[in-house]
């Protein structure tokens, strides 16, 4: 005789499912995100917006100027473009995170948005570090400069570089293109050719449908010409990211928005608690062992925030890496760690191929393994799994490569002309 147990009942029409199926995710998984749907749901109007391009092509003063505007008005303005201070040493500022909340007016039924602004200085010895933090919940917007308008094929080069980039890691990701110093080439008399060539290049490389597929590039929706310093089409830019924002749909969904979502309230819950933890305890990293110890004191203190079983955890955790949150990579020698502060992860990185440290160990490129953690002095970071954590990150990345078991090569600090002779002196 079957017994009385209740069944509840789950509305499913606002939920992923089709995108769960689509990333190939294991049916215990799934089963897993369906039981969280069982208690508290919330929608989640908030996205990550990256700025890639060249060094000084003004994605930083563009994130001033979008704070000039006319984004939502609360007590604490400071808020809109800060993000909790980074526990990390800024040597090496290859990424600066912060959030921007914007709501255009007239005011629609989406409200507000928070975006997750991520800004990449564009230095050219760390290009191959930002594609790991590439994930499809992003809106990418690549500044280039106007006014190098005698480089066209170097500045187009780039654009397609990283368009393929972003593709690669985030196939079918939203991208607009932006043309920074309006200004600088507005005084031109043939400022009216020159912008006429560019939008007609941009279009037939980036933006015709037919070609992109054929090239490989993410989803170029527009091009517009801004200038920082004069404000000419900074609102008409944050508007418009506003409006394709809101009509993006949601990873290999046909017609469910990613606003319209109904995401587990214990994820949300969740992000914010991580976030109090790193500024309070001041740790960017923990190991599988310290996270999960840390999310049972969380659920003791929290009952909003109670996962059934490991694999629930694990969704949630897949949740926030790919809105930007935390990071968590599943290699399998990389698998054990979770970042808590993204930003000090990357400059950890960069810190280890720039480092004056780095350079003086690695002689003619090449250093001796045991010597990696000498490269940097970071209180995060313990003598006793330093090598575990950088080794396999460095290998990820495509920053160094091991030689022989015991020495590591690094391409970007290798001279131009070096004899075998030159290397085997050095080891």
């Amino acid at each position: 005789m079957l017994g009385t147990q209740q069944t509840e009942m789950i509305d499913i029409t606002n939920e992923p499912l089709s995108s769960f199926i689509a990333n190939n995710y294991r049916t215990v998984e799934i089963i897993a995100y369906m039981k969280s749907l069982c208690d508290d749901t919330k929608t989640y109007n908030r996205m990550r917006l990256m700025l890639l391009g060249s060094e000084q092509t003004g994605k930083t003063s563009l994130l001033q100027a979008f704070k000039r505007e006319n984004y939502i008005s609360n007590n604490n303005n400071m808020h809109q473009l800060q993000r909790k201070k980074s526990t990390t040493i800024r040597n090496f500022p290859i990424v600066d995170i912060s959030e921007w909340i914007y709501e255009k007016t007239p005011r629609t039924s989406l409200g507000p948005i928070t975006f997750r602004t991520w800004d990449f200085g564009g230095q050219h010895e760390f290009q191959s570090i930002y594609q790991y933090f590439f994930t499809r919940r992003t809106l990418y917007l690549i500044c280039w400069k106007m006014n190098e308008y005698d480089m066209n094929e170097h500045i187009f080069d780039t654009i397609h570089n990283i368009l393929i980039n972003i593709q690669t890691v985030a196939p079918g990701s939203s991208v607009i293109l932006v043309g920074t110093h309006h200004d600088q080439i507005v005084k031109l008399k043939n400022y009216r050719q020159l912008s006429e060539n560019f939008q007609s290049i941009i279009y037939q490389r980036f933006i015709d449908t037919s070609q992109s597929e054929k090239l490989g590039y993410p989803k170029v929706l527009e091009s517009i010409e801004i200038s920082n310093k004069t404000g000419y089409n900074v609102k008409q830019l944050c508007t418009l990211i506003y409006d394709v924002a809101g009509q993006l749909l949601a990873p290999s969904a046909k017609d469910q928005g990613i606003f319209q979502q109904r995401i587990p309230a214990k994820y949300i819950y969740l992000e914010e608690t991580l976030e109090e933890y790193r500024i309070n305890k001041k740790t960017s990293i923990l190991n599988d062992k310290e996270y999960q110890e840390l999310i049972k004191e969380i659920s003791q203190k929290n009952s909003s925030v109670q996962f059934r079983d490991w694999v629930e955890l694990q969704q949630a955790t897949k949740w926030l890496h790919e809105n930007g949150i935390i990071i968590h990579f599943e290699d399998t020698l990389l698998s054990n760690y979770y970042f808590l502060d993204p930003q000090y992860l990357a400059e950890l990185l960069a810190q280890l191929i720039a480092s004056e440290q780095t350079n003086g160990l690695a002689r003619h490129g090449l250093m001796k393994i045991k010597e990696l953690p000498m490269a940097f002095e970071d209180k995060n970071v313990s003598n006793n799994h330093s090598i575990s954590i950088l080794l396999p990150l460095l290998h990820k990345f495509d920053l160094a490569i091991t030689w022989d078991n015991q020495h590591l090569i690094f391409p970007s600090l290798l001279p131009v002309q070096l004899s075998l002779d030159t290397m085997v002196t050095e080891i």
